[in-house]
């Protein structure tokens, strides 16, 4: 199903960790990716916890590998998929999408804009506090039980400021998971079939964007997340 595909990103994204994406997308919207992400040692304990409660075996992966490449394979549209554990709370892998525009809209139409003509191409990508939780209600149970369990506002409904949500977790956990949140990151760095013209959102050189967020923004979605590159060849 789709919701494996992103849940990769937002299950490591959404629970504090680095997470990084480099990869490259061709004139036709084929995506070949590389990605690698662990989650931080405080939030892992925290979801262990969590996981525990559910009746969910200790010994399983929080990120489970195994079980994800199954089921991207499963997917129609991707040509390939091989992930495998990195350490308890990680993953790395491979992912190649036939048509990277085929899968966000068809579930939550505009999150997702992918244009291509013979010389030129646009994708852009938007988040906000409407289709968020649209987003996340795709996802299976658990996301939901660990987002909730770290009062994510995406998960919550509640409209938080960063400095308030970082706040609640300070006073219902402590200052170490609050400070794992705050230091998380995203980085994408994504190489297209022309030169840059355009970017929103991140930063270029030459064919390739870098975009680098806070995770903090996708917990709280305290303003929209907009990403957009426009190319020429």
């Amino acid at each position: 199903m789709f919701q494996s595909l992103v849940l990769i990103i937002l299950l490591v994204a959404f629970t504090g960790c680095e997470l990084r994406i480099n990869g490259a997308v061709n004139q036709a919207g084929r995506a070949e990716l590389s990605v690698s992400g662990a989650l931080g040692t405080k939030i892992t304990a925290l979801l262990r916890r969590v996981t525990a409660q559910s009746g969910a075996a200790a010994t399983r992966p929080l990120l489970d590998a195994a079980e994800l490449t199954t089921q991207l394979r499963a997917i129609a549209g991707i040509e390939h998929a091989e992930f495998k554990q990195k350490g308890s709370g990680g993953i790395e892998g491979q992912l190649v999408i036939s048509k990277i525009s085929s899968f966000i809209p068809q579930y939550i139409p505009y999150t997702l804009v992918w244009e291509e003509a013979a010389h030129s191409g646009k994708m852009m990508l938007r988040i906000d506090r409407t289709n968020g939780p649209a987003i996340l209600a795709l996802f299976s149970p658990d996301l939901g039980d660990y987002l909730s369990a770290l009062m994510a506002p995406i998960a919550t409904g509640e409209e938080l400021t960063k400095n308030s949500y970082l706040e609640l977790l300070n006073s219902v956990y402590n200052a170490e998971i609050a400070a794992e949140i705050a230091a998380a990151r995203l980085k994408l760095t994504l190489t297209v079939p022309g030169e840059i013209s355009t970017i929103r959102g991140g930063a270029y050189t030459g064919r390739q964007a870098v975009f680098d967020t806070a995770l903090l923004d996708f917990f709280v979605l305290e303003k929209p997340l907009l990403y957009e590159i426009q190319w020429r060849q």
